[in-house]
């Protein structure tokens, strides 16, 4: 199973009115992988000159037409999984965004005591520190990284882990854009590291999900990730995580349009582009619910509950999808 993820957003806190940024996960099952690259392929060889950038198709570039023409492509395309996570940035102040990188180096240096061994206790010092030299937008992305990271290996878990698809578990790839020019920079090395951690706390208190009727002992993702005390992360995440260039891969490129449908949506809640209609086309292959809307998330836990009330608009596209058919549908053929 290979994942994608690529983002829209500077993950900079505004200083008043509204502003997101938005991380997309993209899952592809392998045995669709090569035809749906195929698909991808007409679709770019079909783009004007000015809707690229040294020759790469990018999502700020694009026509609307050919915005609502990818959103068919991948609505039409089994063993694909669209997840969103879209951080409201005007939920978050000056002072909690200047303090970001020392709040989460705190965390995780209290963790490192409660390591056994003096190696992991190390490890985690270390990527404390890394942390906490950081700048806001980088702990704020990645942080957003990996909790799209949970979410989609969630969905793909449950939907994309039966018939056809059960085989591309056997092996399993997440591939990440690479903001930063020079591989192997703190970012990367950061995350890298960090999201085991994330992943590992949050899976305490919402574990992955397990369906008996389609996860049976046989199926790669038991046999090769499953124990008593639930999903081994270690062994589904660590080396698995690849940074790479989006001129180089054609998921990361998917992912990168995609992202910015979303995001294009979520920060123009009054729908001046058209953009809120794109998106309800785009979520016919996400397996959010309306509720869901965008993926709605936020570092803190007092973030007010009217929040999602501003994402209404994007709910109800999602309605207008003929949500329940397209996800019965969706679901069968997985």
């Amino acid at each position: 199973m290979n994942f994608y993820f690529d983002e829209s957003g500077d993950f900079r806190v505004p200083r008043g009115g509204h502003k997101v940024a938005v991380v997309m996960g993209l899952a592809v099952s392998g045995v669709v992988e090569a035809e749906l690259f195929t698909k991808f392929d007409d679709f770019v060889a079909g783009l004007n000159p000015t809707e690229r950038e040294n020759g790469e198709p990018k999502g700020t570039l694009l026509s609307h037409g050919h915005r609502r023409e990818f959103c068919e492509l991948l609505a039409n395309s089994g063993g694909v999984s669209l997840t969103p996570v879209t951080l409201d940035l005007s939920t978050l102040d000056a002072a909690y965004e200047r303090g970001a990188p020392s709040r989460m180096s705190e965390l995780i240096a209290q963790r490192a005591g409660e390591m056994l061994y003096p190696t992991a206790r190390d490890q985690l010092l270390l990527v404390s520190r890394q942390l906490s030299n950081l700048s806001p937008s980088q702990a704020l992305r990645i942080y957003s990284l990996a909790y799209c990271f949970r979410e989609a290996i969630h969905h793909a878990f449950l939907f994309l882990a039966s018939g056809r698809h059960e085989p591309s578990w056997e092996s399993v790839r997440f591939e990440v854009d690479r903001v930063q020019v020079r591989a192997g920079n703190r970012e990367e090395k950061v995350f890298s590291l960090m999201v085991l951690a994330w992943l590992m706390g949050w899976s305490r208190r919402f574990p992955f999900a397990l369906v008996r009727e389609i996860h049976r002992t046989d199926h790669p993702i038991v046999k090769h990730y499953d124990t008593p005390e639930g999903i081994d992360l270690g062994k589904l995440i660590r080396g698995n995580v690849y940074w790479n260039d989006s001129s180089k891969s054609r998921g990361l490129q998917i992912a990168d349009i995609a992202s910015n449908i979303v995001f294009q949506a979520a920060q123009d809640l009054d729908d001046r582009r058209g953009s809120v209609e794109l998106y309800g086309m785009l979520m016919r292959a996400s397996y959010y619910g309306p509720a869901r809307g965008p993926g709605l998330f936020s570092p803190r836990s007092d973030t007010p509950q009217q929040t999602g009330y501003k994402y209404r608009m994007l709910a109800k596209a999602m309605r207008r999808r003929g949500d329940s058919k397209q996800k019965t549908s969706r679901q069968v053929e997985t």
